[in-house]
């Protein structure tokens, strides 16, 4: 009889180190270097294709100014390049042949800073052996292509050829990046 009752037991114990060892995860394997430790640009991750803006400050013991000058030194490198990205961009489809050279820049201007707006600082890291904090503004190709869609100071077909031709663009600068 005494069987009978410690059997709901075993069953339980049997269950619970089951479900410790069958979710227990090894280390990650990561197939690439730290953010902090590539340049600004655009990049193929794990995550996806993404841009990259990576702000770095030193040399001021008040972590918030540390901070806010990594931050916005890393907002500063994506809008440099967004900035060539849409320059390629517009290159590489010959979007809007009608506008002026002027236009043109305007119309490139409000897409990057519209595509600014949607990029997000996802992660910072202090460098424990200098005291250097690092900044990754981060913006991923897909939703770039759908400021891209919102954009109504760019015609519909020139937004059109510029979102097929968005990942080739991407491709190329992320083979110069790496």
């Amino acid at each position: 009889m005494q069987y009978h009752q410690s059997f709901p037991i075993q069953i339980c114990l049997v269950i619970a180190v089951s479900l410790l060892f069958g979710c227990a995860a090894g280390p990650l394997e990561v197939d690439e270097a730290p953010w902090y430790l590539m340049s600004s640009g655009a990049h193929e991750t794990p995550r996806g294709r993404a841009f990259y803006g990576i702000g770095k400050a030193e040399g001021s013991r008040n972590t918030t100014l540390l901070r806010a000058t990594a931050v916005n030194r890393a907002r500063k490198a994506m809008a440099e390049v967004l900035d060539g990205y849409v320059a390629e961009l517009f290159q590489a489809t010959k979007a809007m042949p009608a506008l002026t050279m002027e236009e043109g820049e305007q119309a490139i201007g409000a897409l990057v800073r519209n595509a600014l707006t949607s990029s997000v600082i996802s992660d910072q890291w202090t460098d424990p052996e200098h005291g250097r904090l690092y900044a990754l503004c981060r913006l991923d190709l897909d939703r770039f292509i759908q400021v891209l869609a919102s954009q109504a100071t760019i015609e519909p077909a020139a937004r059109a050829a510029m979102a097929a031709e968005a990942e080739n663009v991407h491709a190329m600068m992320a083979a110069r990046s790496n």
